[in-house]
């Protein structure tokens, strides 16, 4: 926002997934995660919503899916459906280090990441 703000254009323009100029990238991360089956793989935006899965993340999470306090749009999202009490969270033993370790890896990524503009 600021750059352009500035009147800097940024190096890459933001699209909307379902942008035609985009189909050679969908179909080359469907083919990734076809590649994985039978493990689970999922594909994550930069706000940590799960955009696309193969069939074996299905599997494995479906026993997970059950009645919640999650919204649709949280549930959506890696991180609010890991960290959410009524989430992911409730099933992982070692949660404490589990969450420290994705802590602090999502820090490391806030301050190595390359800003985006607003959109």
């Amino acid at each position: 926002m600021l750059l352009l703000a500035a009147g800097y254009a940024p190096l890459y323009g933001e699209r909307d997934r379902a942008a035609p100029e985009l189909d050679h990238v969908r179909r080359a991360l469907q083919f990734i995660l076809r590649q994985q089956e039978p493990y689970p793989a999922l594909v994550i935006d930069r706000c940590g919503n799960v955009v696309m899965r193969n069939t074996a993340a299905d599997r494995i999470f479906r026993p997970f899916r059950g009645p919640t306090n999650l919204s649709r749009a949280h549930a959506g999202n890696a991180l609010h459906s890991a960290f959410h009490p009524d989430g992911l969270r409730r099933f992982i033993v070692n949660w404490e280090e589990f969450a420290g370790s994705l802590i602090q890896a999502i820090h490391r990524d806030a301050a190595t990441a390359t800003p985006w503009p607003a959109a």
